[in-house]
């Protein structure tokens, strides 16, 4: 899988917007990836009940409830995106049988009206000549859902993201993408799988 552009500028807005680098906390890149304890009645005779393994971001601005088979990556350069320092990477998954990347970033604080950040994030996505098929979601006056296609060499990528400014205007953005699967399906993956906060 290419590297994702999207986080890239949803970066680069981000940190135009609050004038920082972004943010470096060793406390959350010491928080990992938890799991749900498993629970089943051995009694009955039926096999242990599984409870589905949750992983959390190092800065607690998602959940991600795993539907398949994924591999945590945050070591491997060539999933992390592109001018993205890499302690600012707060998950990386990857599902090779749909070649599928999640990726998490946080992107520093915001300084200033959160709407108008949005907004520069949904100008620069709908001028971007790179994309096709832009969509952008209303949401939540502190939340961006949006979803595209780019191109990467001679493969399609679609590619879904969401963008949460939290309540300490601190700016995450998380995006699954994909070169084998359609946008659609991409969208409702992250859609079904991701939750915002811990």
């Amino acid at each position: 899988m290419k590297k994702s552009i999207t986080l890239i500028i949803a970066s680069a807005l981000a940190l135009a917007a609050c004038g920082q680098a972004p943010q470096q906390n060793a406390a959350n890149n010491s928080a990992s990836a938890t799991s749900a304890a498993s629970s089943a009645e051995l009694s009955t005779g039926a096999a242990p009940a599984v409870e589905p393994t949750v992983l959390t971001s190092k800065d607690n601005a998602f959940r991600f409830n795993p539907d398949a088979s994924f591999t945590d990556k945050s070591s491997e350069s060539s999933l992390q995106p592109q001018d993205v320092a890499a302690d600012s990477i707060t998950l990386l998954q990857y599902d090779e049988n749909r070649n599928l990347t999640l990726t998490a970033v946080q992107n520093g604080k915001a300084k200033g009206e959160v709407p108008a950040l949005l907004g520069k994030i949904k100008t620069q996505l709908q001028g971007d000549k790179a994309l096709s098929n832009v969509v952008i979601d209303d949401t939540a006056d502190r939340r961006i859902d949006y979803r595209f296609v780019r191109k990467d060499k001679d493969q399609n990528i679609a590619e879904s993201c969401f963008t949460v400014v939290a309540s300490d205007n601190s700016i995450a953005t998380i995006c699954a993408s994909s070169s084998d699967m359609s946008l659609d399906d991409v969208h409702d993956f992250l859609t079904r799988t991701v939750k915002v906060g811990a």
